[in-house]
Order: C-alpha cells, then structure tokens, then sequence
C-alpha cells in the first residue's frame, strides 16, 4: 500500500523515531505489538508517512496483522524482492503471543521495532515478546498512548 506524502502533517516525534530507526540498516522493518489483542498498524503507517516525505519517496507499507502462518515465508520473500533499497518497506504484524505468523516475518526482516502502549501492555507481555523473537532482532521499542498515532 503506497500512501500519500503531500499533505500529511506527521508528529515531530514520529519524524525523529524514523530517522532513529536508520541507525541500523534495514530495508524490510516489522512493527509489531507487544501484547496480544493490540495493534501497531497506525504507528506503521505514521513511520510510513515520516519515512516517505524523508525519502522523497513512498515507503511501502505491508498489512499482515492477520496473516496466517502458512503465507509467512511468501510475504517476506515478496518484501525483499520488491525492496526499493533501505527503510523502503515497513510490514506491521499481530503479536507473536496471538500470531504465529508474527514470528518468522519478524526474523526475515532486518529489524523489529516493538509497540508498547501505555496503561495496557504488561511488562511481561513485551518481555515475552522479545523472548520469542530474540533481543538482537530488535531495533528498540516505543511507547504510544491507547489512543493512538494520528498523523
């Protein structure tokens, strides 16, 4: 899905967490929740936004919240081919304590950015969440209010 760069006031903090995201290299990003029930689609889609009007060029963003299992392998092989170079797609996912296909999209990519929102997820929720992954997948982890992104 390509988004619309023009027009879209994207929060300063959505801005400086996409060029926080570039100090490791990663041409394929997964943005995922750190509890079950939870969604990260509408940081994804900020990250998008930030990362597109940074660019000059859209960021493409992947919807595979409710992916199931067997078509993992097929979308993460499809991200890389269609890889337009670094911070060039971004797939948001359900969590890994709800979604197994979660888990090997997160490995296939170059890197993991966890959402954690505030007054819902548990500590160890997102501890258990990076324990399926793996530390070293994760690029960091950011805190978003229940209400949300709103670019």
């Amino acid at each position: 899905m390509e988004l619309e760069l023009e027009s879209v006031k994207v929060p300063a903090d959505v801005q400086r967490l996409w060029f926080a995201t570039l100090a490791r290299p990663w041409s394929v990003l997964v943005v995922m929740p750190a509890h079950e029930g939870a969604s990260s689609y509408s940081l994804a889609k900020a990250l998008c936004l930030a990362g597109g009007q940074a660019r000059g060029a859209p960021v493409r963003l992947v919807e595979a919240q409710f992916l199931e299992l067997s078509r993992a392998a097929q979308l993460i092989a499809e991200a890389r081919a269609s890889s337009g170079g670094a911070g060039s797609t971004i797939i948001n996912v359900g969590s890994p304590l709800s979604s197994s296909a979660a888990i090997p999209i997160a490995l296939g990519s170059d890197g993991v950015l966890l959402c954690i929102e505030l007054g819902k997820t548990e500590i160890s929720a997102a501890k258990r969440t990076v324990e399926l992954i793996g530390r070293p997948h994760f690029l960091g982890a950011v805190s978003v209010s229940p209400a949300g992104i709103s670019p």
